[in-house]
């Protein structure tokens, strides 16, 4: 996958990212959604991605606090 700049051919070259099959499948269908799904989806996954971040942030916290006692 190409994540910048224009195309080009060597691989080596900076902006390429190469995926899993896992990532190719979730790309594939994304392609497929409509445009108002695709929104609604990224959103979701935003949200997601916040609550994990929030829960690891209170779980380092905690450790923290043990470490204190």
């Amino acid at each position: 996958v190409r994540s910048s700049g224009t195309y080009d051919d060597n691989f080596e070259g900076g902006g390429w990212r190469m995926v899993s099959r896992q990532q190719a499948d979730l790309l594939n269908l994304f392609d497929i959604l409509p445009e108002s799904e695709k929104e609604k989806l990224i959103d979701r996954l935003k949200g997601q991605n916040e609550l994990y971040k929030e829960a690891f942030q209170n779980m380092l916290a905690a450790q923290k606090r043990l470490k204190n006692q």
